[in-house]
């Protein structure tokens, strides 16, 4: 509404529906109000073609999630998860590659699944997966996987922060509170030491070399974003070096 992009929504049942439209409630893809609140107020349609692509869309996600995600999870990858050491490396190797196909089976065939029941109802929902394991690069996987995700990181953190202009006073902010919150998590000295030692080095070098700056300076938004993109899947360590490691590899 701030932007423009929607009027607001007067009838509480109408706001009520947008907010627990049940199909993509719980992994996505996340659906904006300027895109879903217009269809309520038209009038409902079904041809033939959505129909089929409705049907088409549910049965793919159910063979992606349950013949190929679970079979494969219940099979083999779990098994080596829960005891690598009886296996061999290649086993091993092969359970971790599995996994990937895995992740993108289940989350990939869930979204199928939500679109096609929503496009049953009447309603649109955006593509969440375009051939992600297709990507040349980080950056091009990013376009590919849980678009509806990456689109919102993009519009709503990384370009208020700046984008790829330069670091703003919040990108600064944000920086400091999660640096203080993973070192009084951490539970160790060695952690915020570590952190203010890289903070040190990385302004000496800037001093020094002002490429160099210039390069922090534009990249510290997309390494921010991919931060708390972490933090959104979950609070745990895991997580945040998840992001911090897919931070390294945009920038890189």
């Amino acid at each position: 509404m701030y932007r423009g992009l929607v009027k607001p929504v007067r009838n509480i049942l109408d706001f009520g529906f947008y907010v627990s439209f049940f199909p993509q409630l719980v992994s996505g893809p996340i659906v904006r109000a300027a895109t879903f609140i217009p269809q309520l107020y038209k009038k409902y349609t079904l041809t033939k073609i959505q129909f089929g692509t409705a049907v088409f869309m549910i049965l793919n996600g159910l063979i992606k999630k349950l013949f190929l995600a679970d079979y494969i999870a219940v099979n083999f990858i779990d098994r080596v998860f829960s005891n690598p050491l009886i296996y061999t490396g290649f086993e091993n190797l092969m359970a971790l590659y599995g996994y990937s196909l895995q992740v993108y089976a289940d989350f990939s065939g869930y979204t199928d699944i939500a679109i096609g029941l929503a496009l049953l109802m009447g309603f649109q929902l955006p593509k969440n997966f375009n051939s992600p394991y297709k990507a040349t690069n980080t950056g091009d996987f990013w376009k590919r996987w849980h678009i509806s995700l990456s689109s919102w990181l993009k519009d709503y953190l990384y370009i208020p922060m700046g984008g790829n202009k330069s670091g703003s006073g919040f990108s600064y902010i944000s920086l400091f509170i999660i640096v203080f919150i993973i070192s009084v998590l951490s539970a160790t000295i060695w952690v915020p030491i570590a952190i203010l030692s890289g903070i040190i080095t990385v302004y000496v070098v800037g001093r020094i070399i002002p490429t160099f700056n210039n390069w922090v300076s534009t990249n510290i938004n997309l390494m921010m974003t991919m931060l708390i993109g972490g933090l959104w899947h979950g609070a745990s360590w895991n997580f945040v070096v998840w992001g911090g490691l897919k931070g390294f590899t945009l920038v890189g």
